[in-house]
């Protein structure tokens, strides 16, 4: 078996990132990959050496081949035995996007959660459908990471920092966090709010806050401290431990590298309990806020057909992000004892242990074709 890796590594996006992870866990279970990379941004990402190392092997004689990037983009090739389709989605659907005909030309899809089966079925995608979640290198976990240079500010030193991760668009469902955060702590408490975001900049991020605090008509609203420009990966690292508690207010999310990591790092993710954070967190190694559906509404739509009202997302119940909250903040020994278990857990998807669920995948995917059971069966 020789396999081709399609993916947008070089993107240096969360999509970009899961790609990388994907082939590593590959390599280090032995399979014989080659990667080639999908460019969608003009950003400069390097990968990791190996990554590097494999997208210089020669890719003649794969038998297999991974499309990792949106479906609109994939095609089925008749050189390879077997076409797999691996995306990822946020909402319960995207029946009217056309991409269930792209799916439905390859062998088989890899989704990366549970509830994305769930997601094709509805669309229309009728090949077989195997999960395979994201992986993560263990080894960052264990690491010792100084505290990031903007959070070691004086006015923060003894606060109980929440922090997010995210771009300042609808699905992140920001406004749900700062109004949560802004009705349940005030000035008068040891307790600030980092917000790593993309706004375009410091002084309208602050009149943003400033809006919602004022709509709530909160006198002495805690503090808040945006970062907007670029981190490294090493930076964010470093900003998952100079905080005290991941928080995220998000409509859905395939997966989060950024509650993940937090996870990983014993920082306790409170979040919505819905979609893609289900297969990995739970109130043994977090807070898991209660939500309901809504039809999908205001999300910025690259392509036609997806993030519309045929579709619905979870919005979070923010007096229970409230109380959740205020549990983390003032239970410091039930914090820590979830800190604890959240490692064990992050373990679960290593590089090693994620390769060989995705390796058991491409033999039991192979065997279908081979038994003519293949393209359009069901799983």
């Amino acid at each position: 078996m020789k396999v081709l890796y399609i993916g947008n590594y070089r993107d240096g996006t969360g999509y970009g990132q899961a790609a990388e992870d994907y082939i590593l866990s590959l390599d280090s279970v032995g399979v014989n990959v080659v990667c080639r990379p999908l460019k969608f941004n003009t950003l400069n990402h390097v990968p990791h050496k190996r990554v590097q190392e494999l997208e210089k092997k020669p890719s003649d004689n794969c038998n297999v081949v991974i499309q990792h990037t949106l479906p609109i983009h994939m095609q089925y090739d008749s050189n390879f035995d077997l076409n797999i389709a691996l995306f990822a989605y946020e909402t319960s659907s995207f029946r009217m996007s056309g991409w269930q005909n792209h799916l439905n030309n390859m062998d088989c899809c890899v989704v990366i959660n549970n509830q994305m089966i769930e997601s094709c079925r509805d669309s229309g995608v009728k090949v077989p459908i195997y999960v395979v979640p994201h992986a993560r290198d263990f080894s960052i976990y264990t690491e010792k990471f100084e505290k990031l240079k903007q959070v070691e500010d004086n006015t923060l030193k003894n606060d109980f920092i929440f922090y997010t991760i995210g771009e300042h668009k609808r699905r992140k469902n920001l406004s749900a966090l700062l109004k949560a955060y802004f009705l349940e702590f005030s000035r008068d408490e040891n307790v600030c709010l980092i917000v790593k975001t993309n706004h375009d900049n410091k002084e309208d991020f602050t009149k943003y806050c400033n809006s919602i605090s004022s709509g709530l008509n909160v006198k002495r609203p805690a503090r808040v401290f945006c970062i907007k420009e670029r981190l490294s990966n090493n930076a964010i690292y470093k900003l998952h431990n100079s905080c005290d508690a991941f928080v995220q207010a998000s409509y859905g999310e395939a997966w989060s590298i950024p509650a993940f990591d937090a996870m990983g790092f014993g920082k306790t993710p409170i979040v919505t309990n819905c979609s893609g954070y289900k297969d990995y967190l739970n109130d043994n190694v977090g807070w898991m806020v209660d939500c309901h559906k809504e039809f999908v509404f205001g999300e910025e739509r690259i392509f036609d057909g997806i993030y519309d009202g045929s579709e619905y997302w979870w919005s979070i119940d923010i007096h229970d992000l409230r109380r959740k909250m205020r549990d983390c903040y003032s239970m410091e020994d039930i914090r820590k004892s979830k800190a604890t278990s959240a490692l064990d857990r992050a373990y679960e998807f290593s590089h090693e242990k994620v390769g060989l669920n995705f390796l058991k995948v491409i033999k039991h995917a192979s065997k279908k074709e081979k038994t003519n059971l293949g393209r359009h069966c069901k799983l």
